[in-house]
């Protein structure tokens, strides 16, 4: 009934798949295991050769990165089972009854999301502080608080969704890089009028980056936004609003010059404020679109 969907890059599977194994032996649970790595370097093939012997697990290993919404079309691909539950490989199940929540009613919902949680503790790492403190503020949210905006909140990292309507509205391959391909999801779910049931069923995230890492990578998931605008096809997300005609415009004419600063300062001081990633985010957009119109005068999506 259920595909487990895992897409693996350069982290080991072993604590997460020993877990949904439990419960699914335990329970004679209708569930198979499918993981496809896509094109870890040899540490971490060797951490997860394992796969290879458990002839319960469906495995692949692509010889090269294809990314994270091709790789997760090509898991839907090969699965076999009606409904896909896809989830990242830095998780593990909050509660012994995962599965078994979702399982519950599947039928109810073409897609399902059952939220992300940190751990309660910080890390020793100092430079990871700053992604749990970013995970508590940004990520870690109730389901009452997401179902009152389902589109805005839904993550690609724990969800259950209809295998025929996900190969019908795959992932969209043409977002390269980190971030917002989930987005873009939600938002064409809600162009189609499919809801997106939000459920109390966390996966806790486990794999923190070091904060120049996640900067870094927030900054990818930017570039992706502003594509997606330049396509009319702009997910509602909080920073959609500087979007509207002339904020951008504005915002150079208050924060110009800040951006070095403000990145300096969220790359190495770990206590640096949320708020301050805020306001980098709207700095960096500006920034980037700045760049894009120099280097294309004709580009000017919406008009502007």
């Amino acid at each position: 009934m259920l595909s487990i969907c895992i897409p693996i890059h350069q982290y080991p599977v072993r604590p997460l798949i020993l877990a949904l194994q439990k419960e699914i032996q335990e329970n004679n649970l209708p569930c198979n295991l499918i993981c496809a790595d896509d094109g870890s370097d040899q540490n971490t093939l060797k951490q997860n050769d394992f796969l290879l012997d458990d002839q319960s697990i469906q495995y692949e290993a692509l010889p090269q990165n294809i990314g994270r919404s091709a790789i997760r079309n090509h898991l839907a691909r090969l699965s076999d089972q009606p409904f896909l539950l896809f989830l990242d490989v830095d998780v593990m199940p909050s509660y012994p009854d995962f599965l078994r929540r979702y399982l519950h009613d599947l039928s109810a919902s073409i897609v399902v999301y059952g939220g992300t949680v940190y751990s309660a503790t910080a890390p020793e790492d100092p430079l990871k502080r700053f992604h749990w403190r970013y995970g508590h503020a940004k990520e870690q949210i109730q389901s009452s608080r997401r179902n009152q905006d389902e589109y805005r909140s839904f993550k690609t990292n724990n969800f259950v969704v209809q295998r025929d309507f996900f190969l019908t509205n795959p992932l969209d391959e043409s977002l390269t890089g980190y971030g917002h391909e989930d987005s873009l999801f939600a938002y064409r779910c809600a162009r189609q009028g499919v809801r997106i049931r939000h459920i109390d069923n966390p996966v806790l995230h486990l794999g923190l980056e070091n904060q120049a890492v996640l900067i870094k990578k927030l900054e990818s998931s930017l570039d992706n936004l502003y594509r997606l605008y330049q396509k009319n096809e702009l997910p509602e997300t909080p920073l959609a609003a500087i979007f509207k005609p002339g904020m951008l415009r504005w915002l150079s004419g208050q924060l110009n010059g800040l951006l070095p600063v403000f990145r300096n300062k969220l790359t190495t001081d770990v206590a640096a404020p949320m708020i301050l990633l805020d306001l980098y985010k709207l700095i960096y957009l500006k920034d980037h679109e700045q760049k894009v119109m120099s280097s294309d005068p004709n580009n000017n999506p919406n008009g502007r």
